[in-house]
């Protein structure tokens, strides 16, 4: 903000906006609203986002007497046949894994696949 030209009611304006907008705000969406350039918009954005991205290592979940949950979804279209027809399965959707800490942080990544071991599974004899 130290070295822009963009007057600071604007700047306050803008992370307003962003901040208690539900689904975000687009750069054209904000230049319409405060009445500057798109390119002005555009830099007020980038700069805002970083600025609001949680920084530096986060804390481990967990620890003594707490409760971590593993949750994990599909996200993305159905798979469907040359007639139309939904497929069954999951194959052509992302995986989602989330861990929450019950009262605290949750953790979101993706991953590959579903297999929680790489090693073959062993029978019982």
């Amino acid at each position: 903000m130290e070295s822009s030209h963009i007057k600071l009611n604007v700047w306050l304006q803008a992370f307003f906006l962003m901040s208690s907008s539900k689904k975000g705000i687009s750069s054209h969406q904000l230049h319409r609203a405060l009445g500057i350039t798109y390119k002005s918009a555009w830099f007020l954005t980038h700069r805002i986002r970083e600025a609001m991205r949680a920084g530096g290592l986060m804390p481990p979940l967990g620890g003594s007497g707490k409760t971590v949950e593993a949750d994990e979804t599909f996200i993305g279209k159905n798979a469907f046949s040359p007639k139309g027809r939904r497929k069954p399965g999951v194959a052509f959707r992302n995986i989602v894994l989330t861990l929450v800490e019950r009262g605290g942080a949750a953790r979101s990544f993706p991953i590959d696949s579903r297999n929680y071991c790489d090693c073959p599974r062993q029978r019982a004899s």
